[in-house]
């Protein structure tokens, strides 16, 4: 699923648990999104975000880690705390891009029941905005 608002563009998979895609983790990317665009326009440019919770909402209270910075945010619900991110961020890269990119191998609960992203919409934003950060 693909949706945008004035500042960026969201995607999000099907849930592997539900066969559709998670609301309660909707709208969790669509205020962080808002807070880091709120905080990056503030903050360094090498300002970065992580963390994890629980989605409330969620029809199976999932555990959703996220992580992102002012250009983008991605979260990926249901995983184990032993999922190395970069192997997450590979993933999602898989799945988000318009390129071919091939999924990797990885055990099966390294593997999120769904992933979203929140990627800056470079024509929502004045190009001096993005030039006079400090």
């Amino acid at each position: 699923m693909i949706w945008k608002n004035k500042t960026h563009r969201f995607s999000a998979s099907v849930c592997r648990h539900t066969g559709k895609p998670c609301p309660a983790a909707a709208r969790v990317v669509r205020a962080l999104a808002q807070a880091v665009d709120s905080a990056g326009r503030a903050a360094s440019p090498d300002f970065e975000i992580e963390g994890s919770l629980d989605l409330d909402g969620c029809q199976r209270n999932c555990t959703a880690r996220y992580s992102g910075n002012a250009d983008m945010i991605r979260m990926y619900c249901d995983v184990s705390e032993q999922a190395e991110a970069t192997m997450l961020d590979h993933m999602a890269d898989a799945l988000f891009s318009d390129d071919f990119i091939a999924l990797p191998s990885v055990p099966s609960d390294e593997v999120p029941c769904a992933m979203l992203q929140a990627q800056t919409r470079r024509d929502a934003r004045p190009a001096q905005v993005l030039e006079n950060r400090v």
